[in-house]
């Protein structure tokens, strides 16, 4: 299935996820990132707890950040 195809005027941001490992049946981490135009990014490491709703995030850490010189 296919996104259309969509023009968007100014920078754009751009979120992944990448590796998602299960700790236990209930929890899990999913590593995660950023980048914002080519100007700035990061990535993270997110913890999450399946809840009655679905999964809720318990805790966060940045792992790596980076800044361009110009935006």
């Amino acid at each position: 299935n296919t996104s259309p195809t969509r023009s968007v005027t100014g920078r754009s941001l751009l979120y992944s996820v990448g590796t998602i490992t299960m700790t236990s049946p209930e929890r899990a981490e999913a590593a995660a990132g950023f980048n914002y135009d080519g100007y700035s990014a990061g990535g993270f490491t997110f913890s999450v707890e399946r809840s009655d709703s679905g999964w809720v995030v318990k805790q966060w850490r940045m792992e790596w950040t980076s800044k361009s010189g110009s935006p």
